[in-house]
């Protein structure tokens, strides 16, 4: 992992970081890189772009771009509130409950988040220099 974290635009209203850059390389070839803000004077639309062996998918909230073809998501249900940021914690939420009154087993236990931790504490320790995770 190697990144860099810093306060650019929000520093007089938060005392952490408001945007983050992170290039990972993977034991067998493969890589990725992440780049996430809060610091943007509008809200940006979320966008994830996925690559491997030189082919790419870019997913945004309403479509997604695979090579040049751009395919639409169905709008099954209905979006209230930020259009992009935090519409899925609601889900999320309710998802873990109906898990826990149903006796079912969340599919995000403790070893699974510890691996996220990991990754986090390996940005923070990089300061812009590889580190392993």
């Amino acid at each position: 992992v190697t990144a860099a974290c810093s306060n650019l635009t929000l520093a007089d209203a938060i005392e952490v970081e408001d945007t983050a850059t992170v290039l990972c390389r993977g034991k067998n070839g493969g890589n990725f890189t992440f780049y996430a803000t809060n610091g943007s004077v509008k809200d940006c639309p979320v966008e994830l772009t996925l690559s491997a062996d030189g082919e790419w998918i870019k997913l945004m909230p309403k479509y997604a771009v695979i090579g040049n073809e751009i395919t639409p998501f169905e709008e099954k249900y209905q979006s209230y509130g930020k259009a992009c940021y935090g519409s899925g914690h609601e889900a999320l939420i309710s998802d873990y409950y109906a898990h826990l009154r149903e006796g079912r087993r969340f599919p995000i236990d403790g070893a699974e988040a510890s691996k996220v931790i990991r990754l986090i504490l390996a940005v923070y320790r990089s300061k812009g220099k590889p580190v392993t995770v």
